[in-house]
């Protein structure tokens, strides 16, 4: 067994510093053994509070430290190895860490308070092991007086076996839900249903005893003159050689067989007994089972229900969620989270930081107790959580180096056993290197990553090649180019004028303009089409429930054209303006937009304010055009022009011309 450290062959004395008790706690009140016997009796009791204790045992209770650096009052997780060693050091004698939050909740809810007792462990050989911890209830330990009498029950009611504890030997504090009226007393959801669970149980020995009552076949009446007869014609009726009757012997024979095997035949083929017509309508079944009225179990359900709105989980959780759809079902499980697991494990990791880890630090790390107050334990339910995608923020982060490595991993749903090992990052790493430039880096790359091409690669000096691809020893030769915009072309030079290439938009050159115009104009086309499909949507959403033949003939019209079958007074009809339908239809756009037009026009020589402004103005005229496109919708469908697209470049072109008012 884990102990805080090598100290922890731990004294009597130590224990009894660490364990001593300090205020008193009184006997086990009579509302707590209800509360355990009903939780045992009441399956839908159970369900909630095992529930609640299994997901707060599915969370993660770990150490924390003051952090003063990033803010005053701050925490961050703790790499000392004292505080881990001792936390490490708390684990029960089977289940791990899990089984204590589990029953330490499990506790709380059906008694309002728990003991923590720390015991020493002793392994097979009788040596010391260390100290084992468990989460008991008020039933199993009883603590008298001032904590110096303290037993422990075992084996339940009835024959159970009493051990007495010393305080000298063991460890116990007390976590209790503090009650309003008296704060020493503990307290609990379960006990102010107490009553309504009284009736949940009549109400089901109450089903349980008309179901029995069922069971019995009732009563067979038979007239006297109705008889086999003797099995031996030629035996003497005076005879007593047998006083049971052939036909009641018969009849117990057959009504008694299902009971004693339920495949037995008897049990769907009835018996036939023969007779005179005139006794045929003499035999009578009187049945004696009483009938199983609704009413007992609409009582029970509703008792049931008022169990589940006073317990301290959501009615829904204990009732099921059959008829809820999933986004309530998920708000549901978002809220039984919040207010009701983390609660409890908040108050289950500020008990273990008061009762156990600063106490321990002290006792066995040598620790003073102002050091071991900047030390806590914090509940975390991310486990359990559900999570939005963080992996584009982290992305992002991660590639403006704000983030680390093993971060991002973990946003992505990866670990570092997922990361590229040492050699694996070097290959990539020179593969990027060879792709960026390969005239540069090619021959030196290739060789390290394919050894047996070293020294067989090479390129021409640098310093030999035409200018401009053109043929120094032959003037006339037609210039060619490499690359006409990329980082390693050269400016092709006039044969009449030996004047360069006129570059009139910029550095970049006119084919930069012209990339820039597609991107701006696919953009666009696309913003046009998610804001017709989103105005299709929200006019179909108006149409429920009172325009249901409105609705009805837009159903297989595409939701891009809805707008356009829509008449002035049916959009009145419906409440909607233009505003309405396009609010917030062009936001992606003009920011997207506003990034690629300021690298282009950094690319283009401009300072990074005059950038911004540029890029400002032309998506401050762009919108308006595409918000005309929009609008003449609502006439006839947009139609796709000669670029494919439902945004002409010359649209594109004229918001672009606006930058020029902006002066370097």
């Amino acid at each position: 067994m884990a102990r805080p450290s090598a100290s922890a062959h731990a004294t009597t004395a130590a224990l009894t510093k660490v364990g001593e008790i300090k205020s008193p706690y009184g006997t086990v009140e009579a509302w707590q053994r209800d509360s355990f016997s009903y939780y045992e009796i009441i399956g839908e009791v159970g369900y909630a509070i095992g529930l609640t204790a299994n997901t707060v045992a599915a969370c993660e209770i770990r150490p924390i430290e003051v952090d003063n650096e990033v803010a005053p009052g701050g925490w961050r997780e703790t790499g000392d190895e004292r505080v881990l060693r001792v936390w490490e050091a708390l684990q029960p004698p089977r289940g791990g860490k899990p089984e204590l939050y589990r029953k330490a909740s499990a506790h709380l809810q059906i008694a309002g308070e728990s003991f923590l007792l720390g015991s020493k462990l002793l392994d097979e050989f009788g040596r010391d092991s260390g100290i084992g911890w468990e989460f008991l209830s008020s039933e199993e330990i009883r603590v008298e007086g001032t904590g110096r009498n303290i037993k422990r029950h075992h084996g339940g009611y009835g024959g159970q076996q009493q051990e007495d504890l010393d305080p000298k030997d063991h460890y116990i504090a007390r976590l209790w839900r503090s009650d309003p009226r008296f704060s020493d007393r503990p307290d609990c959801a379960l006990k102010h249903v107490l009553p309504i669970c009284r009736e949940v149980v009549v109400l089901t020995q109450l089903v349980d005893a008309i179901a029995k009552s069922r069971l019995a076949a009732g009563i067979l009446f038979v007239p006297d003159e109705m008889s086999f007869g003797p099995y031996d014609e030629t035996e003497d009726d005076s005879d007593d050689t047998d006083d049971i009757d052939p036909f009641t012997e018969e009849l117990m024979e057959h009504l008694t067989a299902p009971v004693e095997d339920r495949t037995s035949a008897a049990s769907l083929v009835p018996l036939i007994l023969r007779g005179a017509a005139e006794f045929g309508d003499k035999i009578n079944l009187i049945d004696v089972a009483r009938d199983l009225d609704n009413m007992y179990m609409e009582l029970r359900q509703e008792a049931i229900g008022r169990i589940a709105t006073g317990m301290d989980i959501p009615p829904e959780i204990m009732q099921g969620k059959g008829g809820l759809n999933h986004w309530t079902g998920y708000n549901i499980d978002a809220d039984f989270i919040s207010k009701h697991v983390s609660p409890l494990g908040d108050m289950i990791s500020e008990f273990l930081t008061s009762a156990y880890l600063r106490p321990m630090l002290v006792e066995f790390e040598g620790m003073t107790e102002d050091e071991a107050s900047k030390y806590r334990l914090l509940f975390d339910p991310s486990r359990i959580t559900s999570r939005t995608d963080t992996g584009p923020n982290a992305r992002a982060a991660y590639d403006r180096h704000v983030l680390s490595e093993v971060a991002y991993l973990r946003e992505n749903g990866f670990d570092e056993a997922d990361a590229p090992d040492y050699d694996e990052r070097k290959e990539r790493d020179l593969r990027m290197l060879l792709e960026s430039e390969p005239i540069i880096f090619g021959p030196q790359i290739m060789g390290m990553l394919y050894p047996e091409l070293e020294g067989e690669i090479t390129l021409p000096d640098a310093e030999a090649m035409p200018v401009g691809g053109q043929d120094l020893e032959n003037p006339s030769a037609v210039p060619a180019r490499k690359n006409e915009t990329g980082p390693s072309s050269r400016p092709v030079i006039d044969n009449e004028t030996g004047q360069d290439e006129p570059s009139p938009r910029g550095p970049a050159g006119p084919r930069a303009e012209e990339g820039l115009i597609d991107r701006l104009a696919t953009g666009a086309d696309a913003a046009l089409e998610r804001a017709l499909e989103r105005a299709g949507n929200r006019i179909l959403s108006k149409m429920n429930g009172q325009h249901v033949s409105m609705r009805d003939r837009f159903k297989s019209t595409p939701k891009d054209q809805i707008i356009s079958g829509l008449t002035e007074q049916e959009m009145e009809q419906l409440g909607l303006t233009f505003a309405d339908l396009f609010s917030g239809a062009w936001e992606n756009l003009a920011v997207r937009g506003k990034g690629w037009l300021r690298q282009h026009f950094i690319t283009e020589g401009f300072d990074n304010f005059t950038a911004d402004e540029k890029a400002a103005v032309v998506v401050n005229s762009l919108l308006p055009l595409l918000e005309l496109r929009a609008m003449s919708a609502m006439q006839t469908p947009v139609r796709i022009g000669p670029n494919g697209l439902r945004v002409p470049h010359e649209v594109i072109t004229q918001a672009l011309e606006q930058h020029e008012r902006i002066a370097p």
